[in-house]
């Protein structure tokens, strides 16, 4: 848990930082390859809170996850470690 709080804040202050350079009306791509973040689903949340902190709102364009030549086994739930959002900034 400890580690995910962690992960969560950094993330955080990245996405704050690339959204308070994006102009009105531009792209984010937010990506991650954590574990922590992508198995708790916790990406978009934190770019939303990035997104209130920096004062801009934004739009999910489009979400990502593994390609299809990265399988996920049922067995091994950690292999589901890639997350992205596509978002557009205002």
């Amino acid at each position: 848990m400890r580690i995910c709080l962690r992960a969560k804040g950094k993330y955080k202050r990245l996405n704050k930082a690339a959204l308070q350079c994006v102009r009105p009306g531009g792209l984010l791509l937010s990506c991650t390859c954590s574990s922590a973040m992508a198995q708790t689903d916790e990406l978009l949340p934190v770019i939303r809170e990035a997104a209130a902190e920096a004062g801009r709102q934004i739009t999910v364009v489009r979400t990502f996850g593994a390609a299809c030549d990265h399988p996920v086994s049922p067995s091994f739930p950690e292999g589901r470690y890639l997350a992205a959002y596509l978002v557009a900034v205002n």
